[in-house]
């Protein structure tokens, strides 16, 4: 451990872009840390508690869903002033959220089964689908054209990103505590909160089978 920061409130998700990291607050706010000081340059308060948060590949954009009930939100923010330039109402409360790596689309996964696709220079909700299970953990692979969905029964969905298609699905496990894509986009690895994190093979050269850690793997 190269530091240990204090950020104000439990931490539902963190990502990363350039020198900064982007911490979606359980306490109504978005923290951003400066890795070359490790320090916490600014928080940006939330009218609800911020579930989940996504930055662009050139870290000018950061995006955080909201749940605050009836009022849930998915908020636009711009690093450079660290304000909210636009919210957008979401139709029910936010789980999971994930955005492109060039910023121009997003999707926010909602307690009601459905799947909201944001389009970002229009700033509406241009579409939405029904997604089964309660998703744990979404993450978007490399290119922009696929998204995974881990649900708590342990079902992956691969979603197309252009249409929000489902264009196949995964059961490796009983259920799924985090997931993560391969740099290729060949290997989705799972895990389930068990000693092992199991590799599915997305496309021809991926991996298969299972690793154990001999501890649990969250």
């Amino acid at each position: 451990v190269a530091a240990t920061l204090p950020i104000g409130g439990r931490i539902a998700d963190v990502v990363s872009a350039g020198t900064f990291a982007y911490a979606a607050l359980a306490n109504n706010a978005v923290a951003a840390v400066d890795l070359t000081t490790n320090t916490v340059s600014w928080t940006l308060g939330l009218t609800g508690q911020a579930v989940d948060v996504a930055v662009n590949s050139a870290n000018t954009l950061v995006a955080a869903a909201a749940a605050g009930g009836a009022s849930s939100q998915f908020y636009l923010i711009n690093p450079a002033t660290h304000l909210a330039t636009d919210s957008i109402p979401l139709a029910a409360t936010p789980v999971r959220m994930v955005m492109t790596s060039t910023g121009t689309r997003a999707f926010v996964d909602e307690n009601s089964f459905q799947m909201e696709i944001i389009d970002i220079a229009t700033k509406s909700v241009v579409s939405q689908f029904a997604l089964p299970g309660t998703v744990i953990a979404m993450k978007m692979a490399p290119g922009d054209t696929l998204l995974y969905a881990g649900t708590a029964l342990g079902t992956i969905f691969e979603i197309r990103v252009s249409s929000g298609a489902i264009v196949r699905q995964f059961q490796p496990s009983t259920t799924v505590a985090d997931i993560a894509i391969s740099p290729d986009g060949k290997t989705l690895f799972v895990a389930d909160g068990g000693t092992a994190v199991f590799m599915v093979r997305l496309a021809t050269g991926g991996l298969t089978g299972s690793v154990d850690f001999g501890a649990n793997v969250k």
